[in-house]
């Protein structure tokens, strides 16, 4: 599936909210990686976090690591705990969602538990 968006035009190195084509995708955390460099759109260096991912469903055609936000940090460690080193093999699921930047609405990645753990 071709994303129809201007920002997917960009050469993006990380997983961004268009890469899920408007659907949920169930994950499986591979990897954690902690204080990953990288330069944001200003120019300025900073290091973040960044989990890599399996896709187990979903639609997603351009898999990528997804730098990781404090709401998403959360959302994991109430998932699944607060030691990193304990997340891999463990499942997510990643969906589009919309934050407030500076007052205005952007599109963003949120994350929440399987339906089988929502359900225990």
């Amino acid at each position: 599936m071709t994303v129809d968006h201007w920002e997917a035009l960009f050469n993006h190195k990380y997983l961004r909210w268009f890469n899920l084509n408007g659907l949920p995708a169930l994950m499986e955390i591979t990897r954690v990686e902690g204080h990953v460099p990288m330069r944001l759109p200003n120019g300025e260096k900073v290091a973040k976090p960044v989990i890599h991912l399996k896709q187990i469903q979903g639609k997603i055609t351009d898999l990528k690591p997804l730098v990781l936000n404090v709401v998403n940090g959360n959302t994991i460690s109430t998932i699944h705990g607060p030691a990193p080193s304990g997340w891999p093999e463990k499942q997510i699921v990643l969906f589009p969602d919309k934050t407030s930047v500076g007052g205005e609405m952007k599109n963003c990645i949120r994350i929440r538990a399987p339906k089988q753990q929502q359900e225990a």
